[in-house]
């Protein structure tokens, strides 16, 4: 994984997604094998999002109908309620 985060952090995270995948966090967290360069929020709510570093952050209230410019490496299923979550990579 390091090697990916590596690519990352040497693109343009903003750069057009060109995979996406549609995850659903109400039982599990999502834990992908590439890290993500954004969401999609089909219907809004709180999403707690690991970032690049490890580190947890809870976003309250993201907006629906919305792709928020979030990197990570999880969605957590605890203190996450926003669902029809698209993750961009």
């Amino acid at each position: 994984m390091y090697s990916y985060l590596r690519q990352l952090s040497q693109k343009n995270l903003f750069q057009s997604a060109t995979d996406f995948e549609e995850i659903d966090v109400s039982v599990s967290d999502y834990v992908p094998e590439k890290p993500f360069k954004g969401i999609y929020v089909g219907v809004g709510g709180d999403v707690v999002i690991t970032d690049l570093n490890g580190t947890d952050a809870t976003f309250v209230d993201l907006a629906a109908n919305t792709v928020h410019p979030l990197a990570g490496i999880k969605v957590k299923n605890a203190g996450t309620a926003a669902t029809s979550i698209v993750v961009l990579r």
